[in-house]
């Protein structure tokens, strides 16, 4: 289905013209709209010696769109510091912003120098997409087993993962559905460990 989306995307891209004087806003405002649209989580565009590689990444994975004009990746790069409130000018060192648009998405912007220009890498965070543990789409008997072990009074819970496999989504349902008792209603699931560790029952305790 992906392969698809993104075969569709790149000749959505092509149909643009470089001669027009919009090219640069015409193709970032299609690929934020189309990267929200796919619910991607990460945009890359990598400046390589025979033009600007385009690449999203969806479920975790990081695939290639397509490869557009070389001589349009500065254009495309600034329009979208331009966006982020990043200077512009300053294609020497490494900038970080945000782009406020109303809707659902955050995006976040980075840049920095590469070999054959600067990159640039969006990084989209979905606002309320995932607010109860079956919007993660684990199977039945993991999301009862989470349940569970979210109405224990101690532990921990670890989440862990390579790069890209969206170790960020989790957190915000499982702190959602974590019911801690009354008298620790403003505490993190963090302090129970550590009170536990000071615990004056702990035999190392001095």
């Amino acid at each position: 289905m992906h392969q698809t989306a993104y075969a569709q995307l790149s000749v959505r891209f092509r149909q643009l013209d470089p001669a027009d004087g919009q090219y640069a806003t015409r193709f970032v405002e299609l690929l934020l709209e189309t990267a929200q649209t796919l619910g991607a989580s990460d945009i890359h565009l990598q400046p390589m010696p025979d033009g600007l590689e385009l690449r999203l990444r969806l479920d975790g994975v990081l695939q290639s769109v397509g490869m557009f004009p070389a001589g349009m990746a500065a254009n495309i790069v600034a329009r979208l510091k331009v966006l982020a409130d990043l200077l512009t000018y300053r294609t020497d060192v490494p900038q970080e912003g945000r782009i406020r648009a109303a809707g659902a998405v955050e995006m976040r912007v980075s840049s920095f120098l590469t070999l054959y220009g600067e990159k640039a890498v969006v990084r989209l965070f979905a606002v309320g997409r995932f607010l109860d543990l079956e919007d993660l789409g684990l199977p039945g008997e993991l999301t009862v087993r989470l349940r569970q072990l979210l109405a224990e009074t101690s532990g921990a819970i670890l989440i862990t993962g390579r790069q890209g496999v969206a170790r960020r989504q989790p957190p915000m349902p499982v702190c959602a559905s974590w019911s801690p008792r009354p008298a620790r209603a403003a505490a993190s699931p963090h302090w129970k460990t550590r009170s536990k560790l000071r615990s004056p029952a702990s035999p190392n305790r001095k």
